[in-house]
C-alpha cells in the first residue's frame, strides 16, 4: 500500500495520516511491517458531515420523517420490567442509517442491470386514506392550505402536510395517523419505487444476519461474481425463485410485526401491574 492508498481508503488526506504518525515522511511509498494509526475521530468527523449532506439531500427529494413512538424496554437480570422509555435516536444511528440508505440504493441499482434485483417497494397511500385524514383534520378545526392531487399524491406533498403540522399541539397523535394512513412496505421483483423515503429505487442489503431479503440480494451478488451471469437458464429460474419468495417473506414480515407488537403490550402490562391504583 502506498500512503495515497491508505488515506482514500478511510477518506482522509495524507496530510492527516502524517499528522499522527511523526515517524513518516511526505513520500508516498510506505516500507512493509511499518504500523500506520489512522485518526479514527477525523474519519467520525467526516462521516458526520457526509450524513449530515445525505441527509438534506434526502429532505429535498422528498423523505417523509414521520416521529418515531418505539419504546425500549429495560430488564433487570431477573427478566423483570424495571422501566419504559421512548427510545432516542442518537448522531451516530443517524450516521449509520443515512449510509445504510445509499448502499441500499446502490446494491439496487447494481442489481437492476442483471434483472434480479428483489426491492423493498412502499406504494403511494390511498386516495381515500388521504381523504379520511383530511376530513379528520378539519374536525379538529385545522385547515391545510396547501394543495395536492389526492389521487396521485406525491412524497412531497405528504412532507409538506407534515411541516405545516408541526406547530400543532397535538402533532404526535396527528403524525402517528398519518402515518397509518401509509400503505405496508413489502418486498418485489417489480420496482415501483419508495414513496416513504423517496427512493427510485431501494432494497435490503445491509442486514444478512437479520433479513432475508439481504441474505437473497448477497447470493445474488454472489451468483454475478461467479459469473452465473453466463448460464442464462439459471439466472431464469433464480429470478423466478425471487418472484415467489417475496410474496411469502412480506407475509412473514407482517407476522413477525404482530409478534413483535404483542410482546411489548405484554412487556408493558407486567410493568403497569406495580402502578395499579
Amino acid at each position: 500500500e502506498t500512503l495515497n492508498d491508505i488515506a482514500f481508503s478511510n477518506n482522509l488526506t495524507i496530510d492527516d495520516l502524517l499528522e499522527v504518525n511523526p515517524q513518516l515522511n511526505s513520500e508516498n511509498s510506505i516500507k512493509q511491517g511499518i504500523i500506520i494509526n489512522v485518526p479514527c475521530r477525523q474519519i467520525l468527523k467526516n462521516m458526520h458531515a457526509l450524513s449530515k449532506s445525505l441527509s438534506a439531500f434526502k429532505q429535498r427529494r422528498g423523505e417523509l420523517k414521520f416521529v418515531g413512538d418505539e419504546d425500549k424496554v429495560y430488564q433487570d437480570e431477573n427478566d423483570e420490567v424495571i422501566d419504559i422509555k421512548a427510545r432516542d435516536q442518537r448522531p451516530a444511528e443517524r450516521i449509520i442509517e443515512d449510509f445504510m440508505v445509499v448502499a441500499n440504493e446502490q446494491v439496487a441499482t447494481f442489481l437492476e442491470e442483471y434483472n434480479i434485483a428483489t426491492y423493498r417497494i412502499h406504494d403511494r397511500p390511498l386516495e381515500m386514506k388521504i381523504n379520511e385524514f383530511m376530513k379528520f383534520l378539519e374536525l379538529l378545526g385545522i385547515h391545510y392550505p396547501g394543495k395536492m392531487d389526492r389521487e396521485n399524491i406525491s412524497s412531497k406533498d405528504c412532507q409538506k402536510l407534515l411541516e405545516y403540522l408541526q406547530d400543532e399541539k397535538m402533532f404526535k397523535m396527528l403524525n402517528r395517523k398519518l402515518l397509518r394512513s401509509m400503505q405496508k412496505a413489502r418486498y418485489s421483483t417489480e420496482n415501483i419505487g419508495h414513496f416513504g423515503i423517496a427512493s427510485p429505487r431501494y432494497t435490503h442489503f445491509t442486514s444478512p444476519i437479520r433479513r432475508f431479503d439481504d441474505t437473497l440480494n448477497h447470493t445474488s451478488i454472489s451468483y454475478i461474481l461467479e459469473d452465473y451471469t453466463l448460464q442464462e437458464d439459471f439466472m431464469k429460474s433464480w429470478k423466478a425463485y425471487l418472484t415467489t419468495i417475496c410474496d411469502y417473506i412480506s407475509e412473514q414480515e407482517r407476522n413477525s410485526e404482530k409478534c413483535e407488537y404483542a410482546v411489548d403490550d405484554m412487556l408493558k402490562s407486567y410493568y403497569m401491574e406495580k402502578h395499579i391504583g
